[in-house]
């Protein structure tokens, strides 16, 4: 009686399962079978239900039609159940080779039941287990099937994950399937080619100019890769596909090293030490905030590391905005490229885990709104960077320039203090300065010639008398008018040494004092010059000098010395040479 009874059942069972719920039929085998209107799903919150279980439940119409685009069931513990059948026309009957792909890469645990007639074939693949095992070795989750003509094919998918749980089904021909898979890899060849130079080209610029937000750029930009790697499946299918287990921590600790460089950056990028001090405290807290989740990824604390990765994801790239927001108020000049920027990256990330949360449907532009804002974020960042080297320069400019005129004002004040120190203030004639500096040069020069010159001293004998009379301000005019008749005759006669140059104008005539004149004569050729000159000098000045309608005689006095044989110093020279003036007559 029991085995009768069994065999009612397994009769039962073959009936129920060979009238499926919802059935497709492949018609095209030039583009893409979206299999997401034709599936039906059923909800195990325990995950206790097993295959018997959910062909039952199958075929008496417990499981609920999808009614939208693709599954999406957010962040959940429960396991789904997924059905469709499916057959091919006549139409596409040569067409053997097919490709059934679930085309999300971030899943746990997936188990597909694939049934053609009598013979059941069951599969498993999923994250979790080695990548080595999956049926067709690609960073999605692909399965074959061969187009037998009538055939049905009934096929069972039992999903779950520690991640969203989105469920995009598609079943494509062989060749097509490839074709766009090779398309595919060139746009995911541009992105990651985008990344890699702009991390070259900003660790170069490290390497030349030691400034480390490049080298903090280049670790975001080397977090944000693993970041899109575990989305994508690329990373677990060429650089961890020996390590399953590292997809358990991959999103977590990618998402997280991307954001506290990306905060780094942003700290030495925007100056905000500097700028914002008050918010510069808080960006450390975020930044405390990603080392406290690997912390809690590495000691297995029970909690949903994908949830805590997006959360925090999203924390990050908030900040980041907020960051360029307050540096834009204050007027940083580089934070609009900051802003706009990373906008575009918290648009991916905002619009990604709205499809991850069941917000918005998944589509092509959702399922990569990380990877288009990521890399537009990552090219206007460098496009900021090359501003920031622009203005860095013009300011280093501007520094060169204010230097240049500092040092000019300072050379110009040298020069007056050296004018002031080495020019009578009266007359604007060489003092006793330039004359011992003249002198020296003439020494130096003439050292192993054995050249002599006299000094003339020439004193204006009664100029005191004259200025008790005219008073201060009217002896100075006439002392310059003094000055100037015999620094001119002076320049007039031969053998006159010049004492300086200034203006491109030659002076002869040296003041010592407020009442005294130096003339220097070279002796060399003419032994006598030295006392032709004085004569000459005094005669020009017997002539009195017309001043306010006056006539007025000076009386000017000379004296002179020979170097070296009254001197072999300026002092000794001019000593001598004041005493030679006091026995003048």
């Amino acid at each position: 009686m029991i085995l009768f009874l069994n065999r009612i059942v397994f009769g039962l069972f073959i009936f129920t399962i060979g009238f499926p719920t919802h059935s497709f039929e492949a018609s095209k085998t030039n583009e893409k079978i979206s299999l997401d209107p034709h599936l039906s799903y059923y909800e195990d919150s325990e995950g206790t239900l097993s295959f018997s279980d959910i062909v039952r439940l199958t075929s008496t119409g417990n499981l609920t039609k999808n009614t939208g685009g693709v599954l999406n069931f957010g962040f959940t513990d429960s396991a789904y159940w997924i059905h469709t059948s499916i057959s091919f026309s006549e139409s596409v009957y040569k067409y053997k080779s097919w490709m059934i792909s679930l085309d999300y890469a971030p899943l746990k645990s997936i188990d597909l039941y694939l049934r053609k007639g009598d013979e059941i074939k069951h599969v498993t693949s999923g994250t979790s287990l080695p990548f080595l095992s999956r049926p067709i070795q690609y960073r999605n989750f692909v399965y074959p099937l061969t187009n037998d003509g009538e055939t049905q094919y009934d096929l069972w998918l039992r999903v779950q994950s520690d991640t969203s749980l989105q469920i995009p089904i598609s079943l494509w021909a062989n060749q097509t399937f490839f074709e766009y898979q090779t398309f595919s890899s060139y746009g995911w060849g541009i992105f990651f080619g985008i990344l890699i130079a702009l991390g070259f080209y900003n660790l170069f610029l490290f390497v030349s100019v030691r400034d480390m937000v490049y080298l903090y750029y280049v670790l975001y930009l080397v977090g944000l890769s693993g970041f899109v790697l575990f989305l994508n499946g690329l990373g677990f299918q060429f650089i961890w596909n020996n390590t399953e287990s590292w997809n358990h921590y991959a999103l977590l600790f990618s998402s997280c090293f991307a954001g506290f460089w990306a905060l780094q950056f942003s700290r030495s990028f925007l100056e905000t030490k500097k700028y914002i001090p008050s918010f510069d405290n808080f960006i450390i807290l975020v930044m405390s905030i990603a080392v406290l989740c690997v912390l809690l990824g590495v000691f297995g604390v029970n909690i949903s590391l994908p949830k805590l990765s997006g959360w925090a994801a999203v924390l990050f790239v908030v900040t980041v905005v907020a960051t360029a927001i307050k540096s834009y108020l204050i007027g940083h000049p580089i934070a609009p490229y900051f802003g706009i920027a990373w906008s575009f990256f918290l648009s991916g990330i905002l619009i990604y885990l709205a499809s991850v949360f069941g917000l918005v449907p998944t589509n092509y532009w959702t399922d990569n709104a990380v990877q288009f804002g990521s890399a537009t974020e990552a090219i206007l960042l460098s496009l900021g960077l090359a501003q920031r080297i622009k203005l860095e320069r013009k300011k280093r400019y501007e520094a060169l320039q204010s230097e240049h005129k500092t040092i000019l004002k300072w050379q110009q004040a040298e020069k007056k203090l050296i004018e002031r120190a080495s020019y009578d203030s009266l007359t604007m004639l060489p003092n006793s300065t330039l004359l011992y500096k003249c002198v020296e040069d003439f020494k130096a020069e003439n050292i192993s010639q054995d050249k002599r010159f006299g000094l003339i001293l020439i004193r204006f004998k009664r100029f005191h008398e004259v200025s008790k009379t005219l008073g201060n301000n009217q002896a100075n005019r006439l002392f310059i008018r003094a000055a100037d008749r015999i620094s001119n005759e002076a320049g007039r006669l031969d053998n006159v040494l010049p004492i300086c140059r200034s203006n491109d104008y030659f002076h002869f005539l040296s003041v010592i004092d407020s009442t005294t004149f130096a003339v220097l004569v070279e002796m060399t050729d003419n032994p006598q010059a030295h006392q032709e000159v004085a004569e000459s000098l005094l005669n020009v000045m017997k002539k009195p000098i017309e001043h306010e309608g006056m006539l007025i005689d000076i009386n000017a006095i000379a004296g002179i010395v020979t170097f070296p044989d009254h001197g072999n110093n300026l002092d000794t020279l001019i000593q001598h040479a004041s005493i030679a003036l006091d026995n003048s007559k």
